[in-house]
């Protein structure tokens, strides 16, 4: 049972839940980077990846607190599970 378990649940046993795993990740970070380019204006990558070097925790408050966190997550979650789920189909 457990063995079942494992290989239906790890991300790492599982190719497919490792794709939805990436494209929430992917999706999430790519949200956040439009997030940041509407907000600040500034558009360059190098800005962007030295934001959240060095001010990440803000960033994240910020996204939730003020900007559409709460509706992207969820959002990205649900896409993620559907892909898995075609993915599982074909």
């Amino acid at each position: 049972m457990t063995e079942a378990f494992w290989a239906e649940y790890n991300v790492f046993l599982n190719p497919l839940r490792l794709i939805s795993v990436a494209i929430f990740l992917i999706g999430f970070h790519v949200s956040i980077y439009v997030w940041v380019i509407i907000s600040t204006g500034n558009k360059g990558l190098s800005f962007f990846l030295t934001y959240i070097l060095h001010n990440r925790v803000q960033l994240i408050k910020a996204f939730f607190n003020e900007g559409p966190g709460f509706l992207v997550l969820p959002l990205w979650l649900i896409f993620a599970a559907f892909c898995e789920e075609i993915a599982k189909t074909l």
